[in-house]
């Protein structure tokens, strides 16, 4: 993983990405100087001539593309066209001739060359304006296609052939279908069927859709959310076996592509969960998975995700007015007495609110939500104390 980061740091200093325009680039320098291009390293050059910017070339909103309009043909424009306006006062025999130099026509004349020049001048000026940020555009394309190339191949060294680079998370991923695994010290992608054999053994399978978009080295480093055991099968001490050759009352089981739950006869010590009544706990010999202890039955209930979080803190969770409400948040006594329990706020909106040990109220606002203050809020525990407990329904 080193030499991933190292060379991805490395190839991203090598190769820029194109990104949105960026103003004022110069606005302390007289402006960007678009006509002459970019510095050495891509960078804008001022008018005052300041090269230290750090704003690319193609990233400078001054010097984006636009229209270049060719200046207008009436009148005169160049010293040919004064020249025979000069001609043609002369043979006219003018008795002005001597003062239109200075205020009549010809005047205006020079005036026209003057202005067309310059508009001419402008004119090609932004020509080569646009043909320079068109070839930057182009450079800097052809360089962001060999960087994600490069990058390609860097994962399919690092995780095989069934690996992608992701520009978006910039990361390698595994790609649909595919999920990471350590195989002899390596991190490989192999198909979801062996990701769920390698962590949990061969009585478990991919959970339906969960291997339907590319899968991140983070993402696969919880197979819990993306392998169940199979039917009469549980899940036990990391390995999804039998009923009669469990040690713990883990079960997990996939059904109607989720994770479901399946009691195991186990010895309750009530008193023990009597204890542990409303915490969170979190079993720290598998994968972390949460459990809520239900305050009112001393059961604990499996929150595999946000969703589960949610739907088992509403399910659970005990209806209240604001006028007891008002009292946790003002009378500490009280609120410590409420500890562990799910409040419904019936008068408004249901909102749910989770009281921690001390009496403090946690605003549940989603599934997301509910299952952060519930990770944060968990208390590690053993498989074999955690075995003490009922698991509820």
């Amino acid at each position: 993983m080193k030499k991933i980061v190292i060379v991805f740091s490395i190839l991203l200093l090598a190769y820029p990405q194109l990104s949105k325009a960026v103003s004022g680039a110069c606005s302390s320098h007289g402006g960007v100087n678009c006509s002459i291009g970019s510095d050495i390293d891509g960078s804008v050059i001022c008018n005052d001539g300041w090269k230290d910017s750090s704003v690319l070339f193609v990233q400078s909103a001054e010097c984006q593309a636009k229209i270049c309009i060719y200046p207008a043909s009436t009148g005169c424009k160049t010293e040919n066209d004064y020249g025979a306006m000069q001609s043609s006062q002369i043979r006219s025999g003018s008795q002005e001739f001597m003062n239109v130099i200075s205020s009549g026509s010809l005047k205006a004349c020079r005036d026209q060359i003057t202005q067309y020049q310059s508009d001419l001048t402008g004119y090609n000026n932004c020509i080569n304006q646009q043909t320079i940020l068109n070839n930057n555009q182009e450079t800097l394309a052809n360089l962001q296609t060999d960087f994600i190339t490069s990058m390609i191949s860097l994962c399919h060294d690092s995780l095989g052939v069934n690996s992608n680079y992701d520009s978006n998370q910039k990361a390698c991923v595994c790609t649909k279908g595919y999920a990471p695994v350590l195989q002899n010290t390596k991190l490989k992608c192999v198909l979801a069927n062996d990701y769920c054999l390698r962590n949990f053994g061969t009585s478990s399978s991919p959970i339906m859709g969960k291997f339907n978009s590319p899968v991140t080295l983070k993402e696969g480093a919880v197979p819990n959310e993306r392998c169940a055991c199979n039917e009469g099968f549980i899940l036990n001490l990391g390995k999804c076996v039998t009923n009669t050759k469990a040690t713990t009352s883990i079960a997990v089981t996939s059904n109607n592509n989720s994770i479901s739950l399946k009691k195991v006869s186990i010895n309750v010590d009530k008193t023990f969960s009597s204890k542990l009544s409303g915490k969170i706990l979190i079993q720290t010999e598998l994968h972390g998975e949460a459990w809520y202890v239900n305050p009112k039955d001393g059961k604990r209930y499996y929150m595999a995700d946000g969703s589960s979080a949610y739907s088992i803190m509403r399910r659970l969770g005990i209806g209240i007015n604001n006028q007891n409400y008002n009292k946790i948040l003002s009378n500490k006594t009280y609120a410590k007495a409420q500890a562990g329990k799910i409040f419904i706020k019936t008068e408004d909106l249901g909102k749910a609110y989770y009281i921690d040990s001390i009496g403090t109220a946690y605003y549940l606002r989603d599934g997301a939500e509910a299952y952060n203050i519930m990770r944060k809020l968990g208390l590690g525990i053993k498989n074999s104390d955690l075995d003490k407990i009922q698991i509820g329904e």
